[in-house]
């Protein structure tokens, strides 16, 4: 299943998750059951962004935003113990009109 996929990956990453806390952006119908499923198997809170005040329909642009800033900075976007990559990289590219 998705949430047992999920579960494995958080397990074998647990060494660079700072608190045992997932947050999801929403859970109506088969999102719900799937952050329910996943509540179980990593045996912690699921909870939703709206619980640390930020609204579930703003969590695209804000990650998007951040992004944005990190690559205007020339800063990192990625973190190679996650996403498998060889290192940090810049994510993205600015071209002036």
């Amino acid at each position: 299943s998705n949430a047992f996929a999920i579960a494995r990956r958080y397990h074998l990453r647990a060494d660079i998750v700072e608190r045992a806390q997932v947050l999801k952006e929403q859970g109506q119908g088969d999102a719900q059951r799937l952050m329910e499923r996943l509540e179980d198997l990593l045996d912690c809170h699921v909870g939703t962004t709206a619980e640390l005040g930020v609204d579930p329909d703003w969590m695209e642009a804000m990650a998007f935003a951040w992004l944005a800033w990190r690559c205007q900075q020339r800063l990192g976007g990625n973190l190679p113990a996650v996403t498998g990559a060889e290192g940090i990289r810049v994510l993205g590219a600015i071209y002036p009109a």
